[in-house]
């Protein structure tokens, strides 16, 4: 079996971000973030928009150190990048990551529920204080 990680992301306060900036403003820190990720991943790595603030990261033949690599890599990215709103505007901007992998080792059901652990944490790392990767083997150890 070949292992495939999945990634979670959300952007950090960004109802504030939106109420501040207005939607263009929103808009434009949308993307910003999806520039940034798709830079922060592998050519052959599959980003999408999953809805709202949130991506989809799915890693082919990735095992858990490649998915929390990658996961980290993007988490430092957005965080390091002022995302820029047009004109002189620029704000910070970062981002929580959940990410789980299915491998030999660690197997689930079905596609969704690979992306329902994923998701799980991904709210793990927004409760645990926001701009931080959670991966499904911290949330089980």
């Amino acid at each position: 079996m070949q292992p495939m990680s999945v990634i979670f992301i959300d952007i950090d306060n960004f109802k504030v971000i939106n109420d501040t900036q207005g939607h263009q403003g929103g808009d434009a820190v949308l993307i910003s973030v999806a520039r940034v990720i798709q830079s922060a991943t592998r050519n052959f790595d599959t980003v999408v928009r999953f809805g709202g603030d949130e991506f989809v990261v799915l890693l082919a033949n990735s095992n858990e150190q490649v998915g929390e690599m990658v996961s980290e890599r993007v988490r430092t990215s957005v965080e390091a990048k002022p995302h820029d709103l047009g004109g002189d505007v620029r704000i910070p901007v970062t981002v929580s990551v959940g990410c789980a992998t299915m491998s030999s080792v660690t197997r689930f059901t079905n596609a969704k529920e690979l992306l329902e652990v994923a998701d799980r944490c991904l709210y793990a790392a927004k409760s645990g204080g926001r701009n931080r990767v959670v991966t499904y083997g911290s949330l089980s150890s």
